[in-house]
């Protein structure tokens, strides 16, 4: 354990020293300017935006679960340059969904679901530009370059404006010109954004019904074709009783018993680590884990075995009154990474993992693609194993590269505790410091890495 513990206090520095050497240059202003105002009352926001005649900059976040959230939280909005560019030009709204809601007062947390529904939120994090009444015009996109980021984020005042001043002229002129002036207004927003354009839309179709806005067909066309795309990913989005009743059949739910059965059966461990609540598990039991093609393929060679959200914060764990409630709660914090509202682990029969998966996004995945999937993961295993192997045949640097090759994508996920990850190869570290008295040092490793 000595050695685990050394071995951590070695790793993270090296991730500091590696981010450090590999990043771009930082593009701070050197005026430095205030915190930026963060609301996270959404009504409050529109008002302040109404008055002062501002866009909405709308940001979707689980600040306890999604890596990317904190890294533009981090990287991006804390600079000098985000900040003076938001400066005047900006109403900025945190929209926060964590997984310890006991972290955010029920009011907002009860408009911040909402607003995720509303809006359709499935990836996080998500960036809105909003009109100053809340319409959405566009998502901005998410680059981890301040500079990148921030240019990314100028033509949507322009479009912002120009979408007002159609709307303007279009509230002045009647028949063709007013359904000319409302089709330049939508065209400006983004495919994903426009069906939010109620008022427009149904006037705008009102006066192609009457013959007075033929040059809008197309974009009416257009725009319903996107309405149905989005209606059709939704109803995936939506795990129906019966479906879901029937779909857990052939899951474990305990975990010591799945264990024993793995081992007995001589299969590796499938866990789906997953958050009900959320709307990307559904989808990933939706469209793969609970098709019976699915489970009857996985079944030859994994068991199976669902683990639900058991809890972060102090008031979720008090719910856990029954033993099975608090075990599910430990095989949690054993894998921490699992705060994800989906995550697939692929662990050996003795439940140590060499393979983990994200999902922090509602896309709907191909069924084919997922099988191709789960086959290469029992590939790697199989490959995982072999090299644990290799390593105990070899010494010196070549068993402290081998080893390390195999850890090191677990840790970079695992920088808040990743203690309990190597706990469980305890044996396999001990040899790559025996391998390497000196893989403490962060220049010795940053070669290896390489």
């Amino acid at each position: 354990m000595k050695a685990i513990v050394t071995f951590i206090s070695a790793v993270i520095p090296l991730f500091v020293l590696t981010s450090q050497v590999h990043a771009k240059p930082s593009a701070e202003s050197p005026n430095k300017v205030a915190d930026a105002k963060w609301f996270t009352n959404f009504k409050e926001a529109k008002k302040q935006a109404t008055k002062e005649e501002r866009p909405i900059f709308l940001f979707f976040t689980g600040s306890d679960w999604c890596p990317p959230c904190k890294v533009i939280k981090a990287e991006i909005f804390s600079t000098e340059l985000f900040k003076n560019a938001v400066k005047d030009k900006w109403v900025l709204v945190e929209v926060d969904l964590p997984n310890d809601e006991s972290k955010i007062e029920a009011e907002i947390l009860e408009q911040n679901k909402l607003l995720q529904g509303y809006f359709e939120i499935t990836s996080f994090p998500t960036v809105l530009a909003l009109n100053s009444d809340g319409k959405p015009l566009a998502n901005i996109p998410r680059y981890n370059d301040p500079a990148v980021f921030v240019k990314g984020m100028e033509p949507y005042l322009k479009v912002r404006s120009a979408f007002n001043q159609y709307l303007q002229e279009a509230s002045a002129v009647e028949g063709e010109a007013k359904a000319e002036a409302l089709a330049n207004a939508l065209s400006l927003v983004t495919e994903e954004q426009v069906r939010f354009h109620t008022e427009s839309i149904e006037t705008l179709r009102a006066l192609v019904e009457k013959g007075e806005g033929e040059v809008a067909k197309s974009l009416l066309a257009k725009i319903k074709k996107q309405k149905d795309r989005m209606e059709e990913d939704a109803r995936k989005r939506t795990l129906e009783p019966e479906y879901e009743k029937q779909g857990k059949e052939g899951w474990m739910t305990d975990y010591d018993a799945a264990k024993a059965k793995a081992k007995r059966e001589g299969k590796f461990l499938f866990i789906h680590f997953m958050n009900p609540s959320r709307t990307a598990p559904k989808v990933m039991l939706n469209n793969v884990y609970y098709q019976p093609e699915f489970k009857k393929k996985a079944a030859e060679k994994w068991v199976l075995l669902e683990m639900e959200y058991a809890g972060l914060g102090k008031v979720e764990r008090s719910k856990n009154k029954t033993a099975e409630a608090k075990r599910r709660a430990e095989v949690w914090d054993i894998y921490t990474y699992s705060v994800y509202p989906s995550v697939s682990v692929c662990a050996f029969p003795d439940g140590r993992p060499f393979s983990i998966n994200h999902y922090w996004s509602a896309d709907p995945l191909e069924f084919d693609e997922f099988q191709i999937y789960i086959e290469g993961k029992e590939k790697e295993g199989k490959e995982f194993l072999e090299q644990i192997e290799r390593a105990k045949a070899s010494e010196g640097l070549v068993r402290a590269k081998i080893l390390n090759d195999l850890f090191y994508p677990h840790l970079k996920y695992r920088l808040e505790r990743p203690s309990d990850f190597l706990e469980q190869y305890d044996l396999e570290i001990k040899l790559l410091f025996e391998a390497d008295p000196e893989f403490n040092q962060p220049a010795s490793k940053l070669a290896l890495l390489e």
